[in-house]
């Protein structure tokens, strides 16, 4: 009987031993057990750097850059990106090692866009000539909405960072990278045709479309009027607008299913009052749009 008291008094010492070594039982030092803690700001912003797509560039968290600490996201796809440990932190954008703006920490977010206009601090003349940058100093695939604008060839050593700061300051109305000169009046002039305009007339001559939708990036599409059915034909080309006159030119031509080459440039006079455009030829032919 006293072996089978003692026995049992060293299994339930075992048994009380492992309980209080693993925490467990309820009675165990909770020293002893490690509870992972996620440090505030340690979450991941994720989102696009946008004015059409722009990828190639560097979203960091800004109070990082230029240490060894860096952290930093390039944008890839349609101007995705994803940083960890940024979220309420301000982050800056880059391109290469040449900061271009900013957001504030309380923008950085989950699922975040960022645009010219957010990285300018709401300044729209600041804004268009960031917009400007992306899409003149990079290179460009795609039109319109679907427009991909990439700068990862371009390099710090092509920026001067004087004559940046001037010019998104205002002091200055053009930079150059590299070997382009920005222009962004081409941004703003374009913008201001951008969309879609229906050609109002039966009796025009120039040019035989119908619809032409212009876009902010200088591209342009127009669908001719049909001689018979089934003949319409759909161009694509590029346009510049100063405010004054419209220069356009098309490379390309799809009629009836069949692709074939063709060309047609002009310069043409151009008056907008509201939704409505006319433009005229150096022999006075006009055509009339109204926007849709």
């Amino acid at each position: 009987m006293w072996m089978a008291k003692r026995h049992l008094a060293v299994i339930v010492f075992f048994i009380v031993f492992a309980l209080t070594s693993c925490g467990g039982g309820g009675g165990g030092d909770s020293s002893t057990v490690s509870v992972p803690v996620t440090p505030v700001g340690s979450t991941t912003v994720s989102g696009q750097v946008q004015a059409s797509y722009i990828n190639g560039v560097r979203v960091c968290v800004d109070e990082t850059v230029g240490t060894a600490n860096e952290n930093c996201a390039a944008t890839t796809g349609k101007g995705n990106f994803s940083l960890q440990n940024a979220q309420g932190k301000k982050l800056s954008l880059l391109i290469d090692t040449v900061p271009i703006g900013s957001i504030s920490a309380d923008k950085a977010t989950t699922n975040v866009t960022i645009t010219p206009l957010l990285l300018s601090g709401g300044d729209s003349a600041k804004a268009l000539k960031i917009t400007a940058i992306f899409h003149q100093a990079g290179t460009n695939t795609g039109s319109g909405a679907d427009m991909t604008s990439d700068l990862k060839n371009v390099k710090a050593n092509q920026i001067n960072t004087n004559d940046l700061a001037s010019y998104l300051n205002g002091a200055k109305n053009t930079l150059t990278i590299g070997q382009t000169a920005i222009d962004y009046t081409k941004e703003n002039l374009n913008q201001s045709i951008a969309g879609t305009w229906k050609v109002t007339q039966n009796d025009y001559r120039i040019p035989a479309w119908d619809v032409v939708t212009f876009t902010s990036d200088g591209q342009i599409q127009a669908t001719e009027v049909p001689l018979s059915p089934g003949l319409a034909r759909t161009f694509y080309g590029t346009y510049q607008y100063d405010n004054t006159n419209i220069s356009y030119n098309f490379t390309s031509v799809s009629a009836a299913g069949i692709s074939s080459s063709a060309s047609e440039s002009a310069t043409l006079k151009v008056q907008i009052s509201g939704d409505t455009m006319v433009w005229t030829s150096s022999a006075n032919l006009t055509v009339t749009f109204k926007k849709q």
